[in-house]
């Protein structure tokens, strides 16, 4: 499998190349192999959708820091953008002690309380990428099974920091044939209207 791990802010520049040596290591190709820098924003985003496409997971890691980019080079926010857009699975990780409360930013903030966002250590995050990756493998060689003939329909109810978990009871539900419905997943920027109507 290829394994899009994203670029990240200055302060964890080293942790990313550990993520990627040990990601290697597992036998994992990842992308990119080398910043992106183009002239314009469409060669841009062109160039980071064509690797995106090609991965089965997008992997990012966050933390407070915003990285200072000059124009025509890539930024942790616009790779996550991409991918979230393109529909690409998303796992991001940030440092269990990092204080939330005081990054001003909105859109960083934003970022960093998103429901694929893993507040844990950075072994625990590379063992759930490589669960994340052994179940892909796993479901597409698996039967179908069909949709239950009673059309039972199951609403798990989760608060944002239990999502990983809900979306583990909605894959199990959904092998057993049962649907499955889960809360719309709320960040800062979230409308309103849309929590209303869902």
């Amino acid at each position: 499998y290829t394994i899009f791990l994203a670029e990240v802010p200055d302060d964890l520049v080293l942790r990313r190349e550990e993520l990627k040596r040990n990601s290697e290591l597992q036998g994992l190709r990842v992308w990119p192999d080398k910043l992106y820098y183009f002239p314009s924003s469409e060669a841009l985003q062109q160039a980071i959708d064509t690797d995106l496409k090609t991965t089965a997971l997008f992997v990012q890691l966050l933390s407070s820091a915003l990285p200072q980019r000059p124009p025509g080079m890539s930024t942790p926010q616009l790779q996550y953008d991409r991918a979230k857009s393109l529909g690409v699975p998303i796992s991001q990780w940030r440092d269990r002690t990092l204080a939330i409360d005081t990054v001003q930013e909105p859109a960083l903030r934003a970022l960093l309380t998103g429901s694929t966002v893993m507040a844990t250590g950075i072994l625990e995050f590379q063992q759930h990428i490589l669960q994340f990756l052994k179940k892909l493998e796993a479901d597409k060689n698996a039967p179908k099974k069909p949709a239950t003939e009673n059309c039972s329909l199951i609403f798990v109810n989760a608060e944002r920091q239990d999502m990983a978990l809900a979306h583990k009871i909605e894959e199990m539900l959904i092998n057993h044939g049962v649907g499955c419905s889960l809360p719309l997943e709320i960040a800062e920027d979230t409308d309103p209207a849309a929590v209303r109507a869902d």
